[in-house]
């Protein structure tokens, strides 16, 4: 397929049409493994989910600091 005849680009980011949770769970885990907290794990991860990156990453913080 050339590049020239693609007339329209969707991306799922809400997880409608790909669970990408366990994708954005294994990412947020190597983001606090690298400043020295635990990953928090994809169960956790899905509850926090849906209200944004900052809020995702706010609450994997607030969670680990308290570990």
């Amino acid at each position: 397929m050339s590049a020239r005849r693609v007339k329209l680009l969707a991306i799922d980011l809400d997880g409608t049409l790909v669970d990408s949770a366990p994708d954005i769970a294994h990412c947020l885990g190597r983001a606090l493994e690298a400043i020295g907290y635990a990953s928090p794990g994809e169960v956790r991860t899905r509850v926090w989910i849906g209200d944004g990156l900052e809020t995702l990453i706010a609450r994997a913080i607030a969670h680990a600091s308290t570990q």
